[in-house]
């Protein structure tokens, strides 16, 4: 199969760092991509060309969805609402956490189809939120121009992401929160913090670099169990149980687990028990993380 583009739009890095295109072509062998001077952008689109831009742009906005958390069968039922919206025929999405496949039929019969591989996702309830609200407004009232869905697309991608300072002080509010209910004391709390910022700062730099996820919570937890027990050592807290348990709460991946449960429930076994097997290594590479730093530090 021949490459198709994503509309051209700029995304911030960890975006478009997640594509890659693995396939896209209709039936009749109209390849878009194949033509070097096409653009997806819905202001060059002109005649038929609009059934590529908006085949770009569903695949566009299936695959945002998916690196922002949200649950397949989700994804499958947006575009297929956007895409019968829009008024094509026969309208079918899948999606599996590491691809999106759009196909439809125009007024005329002619077949589009074309596929994404996401190879990165993460958790972003404010840009699913913002993406779930753009699936509404599109499949609401008269048909939204190309162009409207092109802007959406872009300020979403636009979004910016938490500070550091605030991602970092949420981190250290959810550890004081397990030490508390673990019953540990105030210095066990201290302890918890200070590894806190330590282990999600690592976290979001090995995350930017693009290291792979199993390796990146492996190293986090290490870190995490690393310095507290050091902290231990100099004196600073009661319990260094309490305290990386409490750390190590911030990388449980409870959405992922809980998303993977809801699919398998719902008849998506192929992405419900992907999740779910994603999030069991996880939780098994957090142990061996957090045993290695016991491990180094103790011997």
């Amino acid at each position: 199969m021949k490459q198709a583009g994503f509309p051209d739009i700029d995304q911030p890095a960890g975006n478009a760092a997640g594509l890659e295109a693995i396939g896209g072509e209709n039936a009749a062998g109209r390849d878009h991509a194949a033509d070097p001077n096409h653009s997806a952008d819905p202001n060059h689109a002109a005649g038929g060309d609009v059934n590529h831009v908006l085949l770009d742009l569903c695949l566009r906005f299936g695959v945002m969805m998916l690196e922002v958390g949200a649950e397949t069968s989700r994804v499958e039922d947006s575009i297929n609402r956007i895409l019968t919206a829009y008024g094509y025929l026969s309208p079918s999405a899948f999606a599996i956490p590491a691809l999106v496949l759009v196909t439809f039929k125009d007024q005329e019969g002619q077949i589009y189809t074309s596929s994404y591989r996401v190879k990165s996702s993460g958790n972003n309830l404010d840009r699913l939120s913002s993406l779930n609200q753009l699936s509404r407004t599109l499949c609401e009232g008269e048909p939204k121009s190309p162009a409207f869905f092109h802007s959406e697309l872009e300020r979403i991608a636009a979004t910016p992401n938490h500070s550091l300072p605030v991602v970092l002080a949420a981190s250290v509010v959810i550890s004081f929160a397990f030490v508390i209910l673990f019953q540990g004391r105030p210095e066990d709390m201290l302890a918890a913090g200070i590894a806190a910022v330590f282990t999600r700062y690592v976290f979001i730099l090995l995350s930017r670099a693009q290291v792979n996820s199993i390796f990146t919570h492996m190293f986090s937890s290490f870190i995490a169990g690393f310095v507290v027990e050091l902290l231990f050592r100099l004196g600073l807290g009661s319990d260094p149980a309490v305290s990386t348990i409490s750390v190590i709460m911030n990388l449980v991946p409870g959405m992922l687990l809980t998303n993977g449960i809801r699919e398998t429930i719902n008849g998506d076994f192929n992405s419900g028990m992907n999740k779910m097997a994603e999030a069991l290594l996880i939780s098994v590479v957090l142990a061996v993380g957090t045993g290695a730093a016991l491990l180094l530090v103790r011997r």
